[in-house]
């Protein structure tokens, strides 16, 4: 089974990816779903070889080829499948891959990426499980900040002591001029002359370095609130039993909660109704008095 996190960990440093399509089987589930993977991250430049075809007759070839081109441009449209299948194929695609033009993936464009050649670690005298890991390889993209955080693919996320430029270990010229000199194989001359030439680059600041921490740490005492006294709570125990006590009149069917919200138009209605009543008294005692001198004078004419 394959990891498709790691496929993809691999290719977000890749220059060219380069397809291997079998002859005899279309692309199965799991090639599916790392090619939509592949162009959701970005893809740069691409090839597509296949081999096996002088297994089958010289007719059916043409078939073959003509059937795996199709599945290539349901992807890549401007791509064109290749058959290699002895030295001089193979020549011609290497040829071919060296000299295509590559295209920018401006995500990683914008990003520092190192491709690791040499890991050497370093044990902490007092506990063998700690220590530091020394990572070498060719920097590109950005640049790389000593006080930021280095991400290693499958391990986490890590601080760096020093960043460090030692010579080129590719060089041609200069392996070539030490493995001649002190008589050492190739492989020994390109650690030897890597080691020699170091320059110190940049050394971490402790109070400019990115901290490890990730999530924030909960402020315990972040919107804190002043709790009621028990005084309080009583005067409010208080005034909620006397609004359940107080009748109002209100509609048939009203809940507390609706009666709650229509008190004060009840006060606003008790209070005009109490004026208009008020003002009929005023009007009936005038109109007894009035009745009454009516009579007097009337008992007064007999």
């Amino acid at each position: 089974c394959f990891d498709l996190g790691s496929i993809l960990d691999t290719c977000k440093v890749a220059d060219t990816f380069v397809f291997l399509y079998a002859p005899t089987s279309h692309v199965d589930s799991f090639g599916e779903i790392l090619l939509s993977c592949l162009l959701a991250q970005g893809v740069p430049a691409t090839a597509h070889v296949v081999q096996s075809l002088d297994r089958f007759a010289v007719k059916q070839r043409a078939n073959v080829k003509k059937s795996l081109q199709k599945i290539v441009e349901k992807r890549f449209p401007s791509d064109r499948i290749q058959a290699i299948d002895s030295d001089s194929d193979a020549a011609a695609f290497l040829r071919r891959v060296a000299t295509q033009k590559v295209k920018h993936v401006h995500w990683r464009d914008k990003r520092p990426h190192i491709v690791i050649e040499q890991t050497q670690f370093q044990a902490n005298p007092e506990n063998q499980d700690l220590g530091s890991l020394a990572l070498s390889g060719y920097l590109r993209g950005q640049s790389l900040s000593v006080n930021g955080l280095i991400h290693l693919p499958g391990v986490g996320d890590f601080q760096m002591l020093k960043v460090d430029a030692p010579s080129d270990p590719c060089s041609l010229k200069g392996r070539l001029q030490l493995a001649q000199s002190m008589e050492m194989d190739d492989e020994q001359a390109t650690v030897e002359m890597a080691i020699d030439n170091v320059r110190t680059l940049q050394e971490a600041d402790s109070s400019l370095q990115e901290s490890l921490d990730r999530e924030a740490v909960p402020d315990l005492m972040e919107g804190e609130q002043t709790w009621p006294t028990d005084e309080e709570l009583r005067e409010a125990e208080e005034a909620r039993l006397k609004s359940k006590v107080a009748k109002r009149r209100v509609p048939p069917g009203t809940s507390e909660y609706q009666a709650a919200w229509i008190l004060n138009s009840d006060q606003e209605e008790g209070s005009e109704d109490e004026s208009e009543s008020g003002e009929e008294n005023g009007l009936e005692k005038e109109f007894e008095k009035l009745d009454i001198e009516m009579r007097s004078q009337m008992t007064k004419r007999v």
